[in-house]
């Protein structure tokens, strides 16, 4: 089968949907062989162009470049099988349907449920339009999608909900398996701290308010490194003397070897958590929030903490044993649950029960 895979170039600030990108390419050519998989990634266009499209409701995407890329994926065609990363795409799937591919969705969440819920927080008429705008490309792609899976039954709910169509299937985030020796630590860590690793959006900025307010002042005697473009926001500010904002880093892997746990203070959002789960990766105790831990079945107690009470928080981590910065529970849940191999093998079961039936 000749298989058609879109995605989009992202910055990499937006480390969970570059992550996402790469799995889900790596999990298509798994399944269906690399030489048989044409990618076809596309580029943000500007915000001008971006309102332009709302306007004339063209594909989120569509802009010159992007034009060129959708004509060289035609050329390149007939496909047998179009796999979505979501519904941005849009009408730019179009040309691609005389062939009557299956097309299958991928929500990495319900697209709508995250813009109106920043609408519901914004109130302003921008995220309304987008909210709307977000709406109306989510319904053509579920149309014309033979089978969509989502992250989580949250996801499958809101799906039925806005679209009335059942998810075909749930399929949760995965990562590929470091090994043990690339769990071992650089050396024994100067100070034991707890870690957060995070870009500047909103739900990001939401938790570590909570935290740093309720959680970091009663636990002193901690240290809390926090990674990414999230510490933009805090800068200037008056935070915990235990905080320490690192901003972007090169070498994000000794931060989460040498972390003693990993803080997960998410409270909005939708989809999966992929901080979570590259949390269990890591083989990390993991403190964190019911949202944090959204479509995610682990053993919680034994993986750490899931809770929004900040005096549960406080309580658990003046409790960990700092030394130890492997949790062999969030290991064994991430190779039993999440790993490449596991989650993939899903995906290829899905499409070989679709293709028999």
């Amino acid at each position: 089968m000749k298989v058609l895979y879109f995605d989009s170039i992202m910055p990499e600030s937006q480390n969970g949907g570059n992550i996402g990108f790469v799995r889900n390419l790596a999990m298509v050519r798994y399944v269906f062989g690399r030489e048989n998989v044409y990618e076809c990634s596309l580029h943000t266009p500007s915000g001008l162009q971006r309102l332009i499209n709302y306007a004339l409701d063209r594909s989120y995407y569509s802009c010159n470049i992007n034009d060129r890329i959708i004509s060289e994926a035609i050329a390149c065609g007939p496909y047998d099988f179009i796999f979505l990363n979501g519904p941005l795409v849009y009408k730019y799937i179009k040309p691609f349907l005389a062939n009557n591919p299956i097309v299958y969705l991928y929500c990495h969440n319900v697209d709508y449920d995250y813009y109106r819920n920043k609408y519901e927080h914004s109130k302003s008429a921008p995220d309304l339009f987008m909210s709307k705008y977000i709406k109306r490309m989510e319904s053509y792609v579920v149309k014309k999608s033979a089978l969509i899976s989502t992250l989580n039954s949250r996801d499958a709910q809101s799906l039925k909900r806005w679209y009335n169509r059942e998810a075909d299937f749930i399929l949760p985030i995965a990562m590929d398996d470091l090994g043990e020796e690339s769990l071992n630590t650089c050396g024994s860590p100067s100070v034991y701290y707890g870690l957060f690793v995070g870009s500047a959006i909103a739900p990001n900025i939401e938790g570590l308010k909570w935290f740093f307010e309720n959680v970091a002042p009663f636990t002193k005697g901690l240290q809390y490194k926090i990674v990414g473009s999230c510490c933009d926001y805090f800068r200037n500010q008056d935070l915990p003397s235990n905080v320490i904002l690192e901003g972007g880093v090169d070498d994000l892997d000794s931060f989460y070897r040498n972390a003693s746990f990993v803080i997960c203070p998410i409270f909005s959002g939708s989809g999966m958590k992929t901080k979570t789960i590259e949390a269990l990766r890591y083989g990390k105790t993991i403190i964190g929030t019911k949202e944090a831990f959204e479509g995610i079945d682990v053993n919680f107690d034994g993986v750490g903490l899931k809770s929004d009470n900040p005096e549960d928080h406080i309580k658990k981590i003046l409790e960990l044993d700092l030394k130890s910065l492997i949790n062999e529970v969030s290991l064994s849940e991430f190779k039993d649950k999440f790993t490449y191999s596991v989650v993939f093998d899903k995906f290829k079961n899905i499409v070989s029960n679709y293709l028999q039936s």
